[in-house]
């Protein structure tokens, strides 16, 4: 997983200062393993027109903790920004629509950061009727100036195998002591082993398509749909 030096340049060619994400939260940097310190950065041009510079860690400490799901969408939103923009470029948020099926909470913390700002004032709403299922572990990516479109999802293999067995007992109060601890020992052990898998043995190899489209939804539309439910 490599972040090329040359998105740093391309930034400052375009006259854009890139910025670094805020220091990590004591309480959440002690908890992190040397391999998501060590994991390169998304670079991104926010829609403000500031260039960032958003690590993994700087995703979990904005999540509030060490999360399975939060790994696997920066990781997944990293590969699909590096299909459709290659090592030379820095992607634009605005250059961007994206499509997540995941509805839990670290998954769209990760988008929130990386898309829309370094502070998000409020995690996008979700709708009903997203499913928390391995099969929901998914993104699409849209690059609106090429048209190109790919979907990133995680090999299924690689979810613990009792993750949603667990969740669901959580959710409906049934938790023990001895499950809570099963439960956050999965948690850590998705966030240590997934950084340091190559994308491809994480994601496959996605193919890249180019898409024709009818209609539109702004970010405003969505948030009200979600809200309205």
């Amino acid at each position: 997983m490599y972040s090329s030096p040359r998105r740093f340049v391309l930034a400052s060619a375009l006259g854009v200062i890139l910025l670094v994400g805020l220091p990590l939260k004591q309480a959440v940097s002690d908890d992190l393993p040397q391999v998501v310190k060590d994991h390169p950065p998304i670079h991104v041009i926010h829609p403000d027109g500031v260039a960032r510079s958003i690590s993994l860690a700087r995703v979990l400490d904005h999540h509030g903790y060490p999360c399975g799901p939060a790994t696997v969408g920066f990781l997944a939103l990293q590969y699909g920004l590096d299909l459709l923009f290659g090592e030379d470029e820095i992607a634009r948020a605005n250059d961007l629509l994206v499509l997540s099926h995941a509805p839990m909470g670290g998954v769209t913390d990760a988008l929130d950061l990386v898309l829309v700002s370094e502070k998000p004032e409020a995690r996008t709403p979700r709708p009903a009727g997203m499913e928390h299922a391995v099969e929901s572990f998914r993104i699409q990516l849209l690059r609106k100036s090429t048209m190109q479109t790919v979907t990133v999802a995680l090999d299924p293999q690689l979810w613990p195998e009792d993750w949603f067995e667990l969740r669901t007992l959580r959710r409906a109060g049934e938790m023990t002591p001895e499950l809570e601890a099963r439960r956050q020992s999965l948690q850590d052990e998705m966030v240590e082993t997934l950084p340091a898998k190559s994308f491809e043995t994480l994601f496959g190899t996605p193919d890249i398509n180019v898409v024709m489209t009818w209609g539109g939804i702004t970010s405003e539309e969505a948030r009200s749909a979600a809200q309205q439910q």
